[in-house]
């Protein structure tokens, strides 16, 4: 049984059934689980929302002994051309947004804490292959993207010109991303 965390009522409501997934009220910080209940942890793209080291002592309690925290982080490659100028284009469309804050450097290694004393790092390099309704669809994705008004038009323009500079002959472009896994174990004295 899969059970996922979620602040948000509304996210709650609107995601789709599976009979191995319960969705519960919580957070990071508080996820209302019990104590040694829950095997693995996961965060995706969304530890650095966290308050860190409550949210490690929260993952710490809710873990059985010997349980595994896995931190998974995708970053857009800025050495990529293409990919560097999709960077650029969504700088420039939340450089005004409070959420926003430096959203590519704000990923890194777990800190120091009491809970995890060490975390083993893999990375996984990807190449990505989208039409531009699906270049459009990720970058709204975002969660500091307008999704309507000015700034929304200026963005989908943004991306139309870029498309039509980089696709390919399939009318796909090439999207490079790493996606960085920390695994830490929960080192619980019994």
């Amino acid at each position: 049984m899969t059970i996922a965390v979620e602040p948000n009522s509304a996210m709650r409501q609107e995601a789709q059934y599976h009979p191995q997934v319960e969705f519960i009220e919580g957070t990071a910080e508080k996820t209302n689980l019990p104590d040694d209940s829950v095997d693995l942890v996961t965060s995706f793209s969304a530890f650095h929302w966290f308050e860190p080291l409550s949210t490690l002592q929260e993952f710490h309690r809710i873990l059985k002994p010997h349980g595994r925290l896995a931190l998974i982080w995708n970053i857009w490659d800025e050495t990529d051309k293409f990919t560097k100028a999709l960077i650029d284009i969504v700088d420039m469309a939340s450089e005004s947004t409070p959420k926003h804050q430096n959203w590519q450097s704000k990923v890194g290694t777990p800190p120091k804490n009491p809970y995890f004393k060490s975390f083993d790092r893999l990375q996984f390099s990807e190449r990505e292959q989208r039409n531009l309704t699906e270049l459009i669809g990720l970058v709204e994705s975002q969660g500091f993207i307008p999704l309507s008004g000015i700034k929304h038009q200026k963005i989908v323009s943004e991306l139309e010109n870029l498309y039509k500079q980089w696709a390919d002959d399939r009318g796909k472009v090439s999207l490079i991303s790493r996606t960085d896994v920390y695994i830490g174990q929960a080192e619980k004295l019994r």
